[in-house]
């Protein structure tokens, strides 16, 4: 019975994947003259579409000392224009689902709407692309949003502030920010200096145009060149986060430790160098990191979780799609006070030592396969969450097929590239971090 669910939800998997491209009944990619790349994607399984505009500047765009600027521009980008009195309000008025993110090298504004309101969409981020006005009155109050938004994600939850430390440790370079900044730095934000990074960064060449759905493609191609051809690109520069960084090799494992009397939590974080996105090996490394660290059935939560009873949870991300060195990020609860985080890290290491002696079992890696192939299509099931994570694959040197293909370079993955992935993590240079009371 187990085969016969392994097998039909594979063979779903594959109907779904092969159905969502067979729908996109046209793809389009061009460059207009001022440099805007832009990708179209057509396809009519609802009257609805999907427009997401990425910039290429980020948290490794910030300037030093003024740490979470990116982020402090992208809300600032909902107020004002030089023709739009209120941004947000005329957004709320085309009826669309919408919002913004800045990771590392993006900032990213995304709408879902009714495929009649396109052109307005168009007109509406072409207008804020150029003429945005940053006021002083503006400036004041999203300094304060940024500043308490800070307060909420990351001083209040003792994780992310260890996290925060990490990272800092993990990159020797501006990339290791937090993009959302350091409150020292988010209060002496002002209107001038939001302006010359936007003057300098949201520009036409500097950005990446994906809209996908229900749509006429000449008729979009004539919206783009009406309302985006005629943007100029500035003469100010900023420093790219594009740009090649080079990070030097560490040569001992850190250690960051945090004590926090104030909460209950506690946790043992390992931060590991992986491949990213430009290697082959990215996919061998998912499935490993799966394999070791995806939940309670994995190989850690097997032996921490149920047999050796010493840990709550186990979980693992692992960051890949970066111009950077990637990150396999394992994160272990212990399962109460009486479990002493020098007592976790010993039974971590004694296990992952057990692994590489006796290698990974082919029902672990094919659960492990099927589970990241299972949340690769719930990535991508719908408009907005296709069109987001096509345009910032394609940001970081993917192409529009990179979907498709990794979810058939998971399958291919062998036990022997996975047993050499865990090995590499093993022996890598690594960042640990106790969060304790």
């Amino acid at each position: 019975m187990k085969e016969f669910l392994s097998c039909l939800l594979c063979v779903f998997l594959f109907l779904f994947l092969s159905l969502g491209h067979s729908k996109e009944d046209e793809r389009v990619h061009y460059t207009l003259s001022n440099g805007l790349d832009v990708y179209l994607i057509k396809d009519t399984s609802l009257p609805i579409v999907s427009h997401v505009l990425l910039y290429k500047v980020g948290g490794a765009s910030d300037p030093r000392g003024g740490s979470g600027l990116a982020h402090y521009l992208e809300h600032l980008m909902f107020r004002r224009s030089k023709n739009i009195p209120s941004i947000s309000k005329e957004i709320d008025g085309l009826h669309s689902l919408y919002n913004a993110f800045t990771s590392d090298y993006h900032t990213v504004y995304h709408q879902l709407f009714h495929k009649d309101k396109l052109e307005k969409v168009v007109r509406l981020e072409a207008e804020r692309m150029q003429n945005l006005v940053i006021s002083d009155e503006a400036a004041g109050l999203e300094r304060k949003i940024v500043i308490e938004e800070r307060k909420m994600r990351v001083d209040n939850n003792p994780v992310v502030k260890l996290e925060e430390e990490m990272m800092a440790a993990f990159y020797r370079n501006e990339t290791g920010w937090n993009v959302i900044g350091w409150e020292e730095e988010l209060v002496l934000f002002d209107a001038a200096l939001a302006q010359r990074m936007y003057n300098a960064c949201y520009r036409p060449s500097n950005a990446v145009l994906l809209i996908l759905g229900d749509i006429d493609v000449a008729e979009v191609k004539g919206y783009i060149e009406k309302y985006y051809g005629v943007l100029k690109n500035s003469s100010s520069r900023w420093r790219s986060c594009f740009g090649k960084f080079v990070e030097p090799a560490h040569h001992s494992d850190i250690n960051v430790r945090m004590v926090n009397h104030k909460t209950e939590d506690r946790a043992l974080i390992y931060f590991f160098p992986a491949p990213n996105v430009s290697t082959e090996e990215h996919a061998a490394m998912l499935v490993a990191s799966q394999v070791l660290a995806g939940g309670k059935t994995s190989i850690l939560g097997m032996e921490l979780v149920h047999n050796l009873g010493l840990a709550l949870n186990v979980s693992v991300d692992y960051d890949y799609f970066t111009l950077r060195k990637g990150i396999v990020e394992i994160v272990i609860t212990p399962l109460n006070p009486d479990v002493k985080l020098e007592v976790l890290e010993k039974g971590v290491s004694g296990i992952m030592s057990q692994v590489i002696k006796n290698g990974v079992n082919i029902e672990d890696i094919e659960a492990a396969k099927m589970t990241l192939k299972v949340s690769l299509m719930k990535a991508l099931d719908g408009f907005n969450a296709r069109g987001i994570s096509h345009v910032v694959a394609l940001s970081v040197g993917a192409d529009f097929d990179h979907f498709q293909r990794l979810a058939e370079r998971i399958s291919a993955v062998t036990p022997e590239q996975i047993n050499d992935a865990i090995m590499q993590l093993v022996n890598a240079k690594k960042v640990i971090g106790y969060l304790d009371k």
